[in-house]
């Protein structure tokens, strides 16, 4: 609610009336004399708050001495009437608003008002606005006994109206620098050279200003200049650098042409920015455009290098198509020349490494590399293990637009590691085997140890040791270890009759090893049951002889060795050695029973 001069006269003619009934102060001097009858300050109260309780009532003397105000000036001015009472006004203001009001003292029209904004901290230390009404307290007869000031709080609407403000000023803003951005943006996709981007762009940045009519805009890049209509030359408020791979390029000048320009005002930062954007799309279409003269200028330099490397090369797009191939890539792929280009490189991969390889290549976009192993399929069927290493090619927006691809076959080296791997575990295994014979003292505990690192070492599912009892009519089961998850036969071959084994014990005498590649197969070429030890579920078997002296003493038997699907992989020189352990074992029985 505003105080109208209307509601201040109003107010007025109240206290013209309470004075005339002897219910006012009295409107002299610097302290305030109270009239006889007690209830007067209070009738005055009631009378201006019931009235006007929104606003802030101040009564003072011709003397700019406080007589009196409310409890809402109290509260606005930030201490209470007590204190306020005996002081001039201007004591609670500010010293610029305190000079203002005196003035506005001085220039009060005939039963006229000033009015005037003022700042004042209130009880709880905030700042307020106020809107100050000030006008003169006449007796009967138009003689001047004081002033009357009332103020109301604008604070609030201060606010609003600043904010209001600031939004239509930052959706001006934001108005312009958009359009200047579309345009920017459309001319860099629509022009196809340089100069035409630069020549554009330089007439449309003038009218993204505040003072397009007092604003020049120049370009410069290079050895070329590019320059706004009618540019002139004047005080240069800005500068911006246009960069191009990291390197500087040119820059932007803005030069304003105005008497005065508001060098650190919003318009100044926000024209800055614009400017900033427009220097880096510029580069952006610059560093393209060298890109794509380098790429042309470069590939048919490097096309000669690559076709003639051992390693093959392919580029591959987003969607994983050969886009290019070396000759190399297609004789290691088993193509005809020109035939890998088109096709998809998920053509000769199975589903974990098509997995594998799209993994890779989307990590690219944040790694410089990648090297990985892939297992292939060539055209005619062959399977081949290749070393790959990924690189990203990157578009000048830093974009990934596709990946070449360096790879070299590695089959023949991989299948020599692994079977010199395999060769180190078995070694390994074969010394655990002797070292857990020959540091035991218990011959029996020590073949138990043993048998263990024996399976291990033929990576057989179950391995047992029989040996041959003191009759000679049979072996007994003695020891055996199991792999994770395979069951024990002891309850079932706890004892082999020698008439079962014939043939084995004939072979295992002569101190040859009985080895069965596939049991089914050499079953039924016997043409009859299969043997006491080939139960289902053995594809494979192995019976190596163990000798005490020189006599037969019992027989090693190890079941499912290797990889099936791979053939029976095992080696026998290292086994043979493992049995001769046992019998050194068994020998040891009588010196130390």
């Amino acid at each position: 609610m505003r105080s109208s001069p209307k509601f201040f006269h109003r107010t007025r003619g109240e206290l013209r009336r309470l004075r005339r009934q002897n219910h006012l102060l009295r409107l002299a001097g610097p302290e305030p004399v109270r009239d006889s009858e007690p209830a007067e300050p209070d009738f005055l109260q009631r009378a201006i708050v019931g009235s006007v309780y929104e606003h802030a009532v101040i009564v003072t003397g011709l003397d700019h001495y406080v007589i009196y105000y409310n409890h809402q000036a109290a509260s606005y001015f930030g201490r209470p009437l007590e204190q306020a009472v005996g002081r001039r006004i201007q004591e609670l203001l500010s010293d610029r608003d305190s000079a203002r009001l005196s003035s506005a003292f001085d220039e009060i029209p005939a039963e006229g008002t000033r009015e005037l904004d003022v700042e004042v901290r209130d009880t709880e230390g905030l700042c307020r606005d106020l809107k100050l009404s000030v006008g003169d307290l006449q007796e009967d007869g138009d003689r001047s006994v004081g002033y009357l000031l009332i103020g109301k709080d604008v604070t609030q609407e201060k606010q609003a109206a600043a904010e209001r403000e600031r939004l239509l000023l930052d959706y001006g803003i934001r108005l312009r620098e958009l359009n200047l951005i579309f345009d920017v943006t459309q001319i860099v996709e629509e022009e196809t050279t340089l100069e035409g981007i630069l020549e554009r762009i330089a007439w449309k940045l003038p009218v993204a200003f505040l003072r397009p009519l007092h604003t020049s805009v120049r370009i410069r890049c290079g050895e070329r200049t590019f320059s706004s209509p009618g540019f002139q030359a004047g005080r240069v408020i800005h500068d911006v650098e246009i960069s191009s791979g990291g390197q500087p390029a040119g820059a932007i000048e803005m030069h304003s042409l105005a008497r005065e320009y508001d060098s650190e005002g919003v318009f100044h930062r926000e024209e800055r920015a614009l400017l900033r954007h427009v220097a880096s799309q510029i580069g952006k279409a610059l560093h393209q455009m060298k890109a794509q003269e380098a790429l042309k200028e470069s590939e048919d330099r490097y096309r000669t290098l690559i076709e003639h490397q051992v390693e093959g090369v392919v580029i591959v797009d987003p969607e994983l198509q050969l886009a290019y191939a070396n000759r190399a890539a297609e004789k290691i792929l088993g193509t005809d020349e020109g035939e890998l280009r088109g096709r998809s490189i998920w053509d000769f991969l199975d589903r974990r490494n098509r997995a594998l390889l799209l993994r890779e290549t989307r990590s690219l976009i944040d790694r410089t590399c990648s090297s990985l192993q892939l297992h292939v399929r060539r055209e005619d069927g062959a399977e081949l293990e290749l070393q790959v290493t990924l690189y990203p090619l990157f578009g000048p927006s830093g974009e990934l637009l596709s990946a070449a691809g360096v790879f070299q076959d590695i089959t023949t080296v991989k299948r020599t590691e692994q079977r010199l791997d395999q060769r180190l575990r078995a070694e390994r295994a074969l010394s655990s085997v002797s070292a857990a014979i020959s540091t035991c003292r218990d011959p029996e505990l020590a073949l138990e140890r043993a048998i263990g690192e024996v399976g291990l070492l033929a990576r057989a599912s179950r391995a047992c040791f029989y040996r041959l009892d003191e009759a000679g009519a049979g072996f007994d089961l003695e020891h055996e270890w199991c792999d994770t998850g395979v069951n024990s036969r002891k309850d079932r071959l706890s004892r082999l009759p020698l008439a079962d084994l014939s043939q084995e014990v004939e072979q295992l005498g002569a101190g040859a090893e009985v080895v069965i590649r596939d049991t089914h197969a050499a079953t039924t070429s016997a043409g009859g049951a299969p043997g006491p030890l080939r139960e289902s579920g053995i594809h494979s078997q192995v019976l190596l002889p163990v000798t005490s002296g020189d006599a037969l003493a019992g027989f090693l038997g190890l079941d499912n060795l290797g990889d099936p699907a791979q053939g029976l992989e095992v080696e026998l020189p290292l086994l043979r050695v493992a049995a001769r352990l046992f019998g050194e074992a068994l020998d040891r029985r009588p010196a130390e029973g």
